[in-house]
């Protein structure tokens, strides 16, 4: 995300979690900054979309994990898929 999509970013992460009935200060916005910037915004916010339609993980409040998990798998996923594109040489 860049410097300008804070304010959307930030808008955005509390009107989802106000779905959970949960309400979250600037320093956590920060936080999830922190953890969420090296994506684009677009695909931050569908993830978000995606998580709140979950019907297992959807019943509670998102945590950063969560949203990059969505966005780039689970680690096992990401190990997976290296060793199924690796070609010795």
């Amino acid at each position: 995300m860049r410097e300008s999509d804070a304010d959307q970013f930030a808008t955005r992460l509390t009107e989802v979690l106000a779905i959970y009935q949960r309400s979250i200060s600037k320093g956590v916005i920060g936080t999830w900054w922190r953890a969420l910037k090296h994506f684009d915004f677009s695909a931050v916010d569908e993830a978000l979309d995606k998580h709140v339609q979950n019907p297992d993980e959807g019943q509670y409040a998102p945590k950063p994990a969560d949203i990059i998990k969505l966005l780039g798998g689970t680690s096992k996923d990401r190990a997976l898929i290296a060793w199924l594109t690796f070609k010795p040489r």
